[in-house]
């Protein structure tokens, strides 16, 4: 819900036409994030397992079930079972768990409430947020790196620097967040003078 009462001074900044545009960017970059990671999560871990394909589709290993899909439960659904796997194979970290869990609810308050966040000078897209997803992001992608250079003839007799893969998810979402990494309209409405703001 947005907030009812607004100052006037906070609304016009808020409303500025480049403030709208780095809010909108900023919103459709939480969602990529999240787009991103969820991939990274939930399908890279499913095709961990991927063994084949037959007439009704692809096939996969007995222990997607017993390992992950057991995990599901009334109240966390595949991707909490996703991130426990990843959990236990030291991919990610309680600590990212905890930022996983940040990252969803921003995700699905922009998803659900995207206005308030073009208009309401109370909410704002966290930028740390956005910052602290580029290492999810990095780190997955590092780690699925290592499992594609562990199994992958092609690495056979040559040396890898793991810590300098980059996924292409990485990769993008560098891109995307060096767009949005800057700060909105240098006019300061709690010090601006009246003929500085819009009206």
């Amino acid at each position: 819900m947005m907030t009812q009462k607004w100052d006037p001074e906070r609304l016009q900044f808020k409303l500025l036409p480049e403030n709208v545009a780095a809010n909108l960017m900023r919103a459709a970059t939480m969602l990529t994030a999240w787009e991103l990671i969820h991939s990274d999560i939930v399908t890279a871990v499913k095709d961990f397992y991927l063994i084949g394909f037959n007439e009704n589709g692809y096939t996969y290993d007995e222990g997607y079930q017993h390992k992950v899909l057991a995990r599901v439960t009334k109240d966390s659904g595949i991707f909490d079972a996703s991130v426990a796997w990843l959990v236990e194979n030291e991919a990610l970290g309680e600590s990212d768990v905890e930022l996983l869990r940040a990252l969803r609810a921003q995700r699905n308050d922009v998803a659900h409430e995207l206005a308030k966040y073009i208009v309401d000078p109370g909410h704002e897209v966290s930028l740390d947020l956005l910052t602290e997803a580029r290492e999810i992001i990095a780190r997955l992608g590092r780690f699925w790196g290592q499992i594609e250079v562990d199994i992958s003839p092609d690495f056979d007799d040559r040396e890898v620097d793991v810590d300098g893969i980059r996924s292409g998810a990485s990769l993008l979402y560098d891109y995307v967040l060096s767009l949005v990494s800057i700060p909105l309209d240098p006019i300061d409405p709690e010090s601006a003078e009246p003929n500085d703001l819009p009206g």
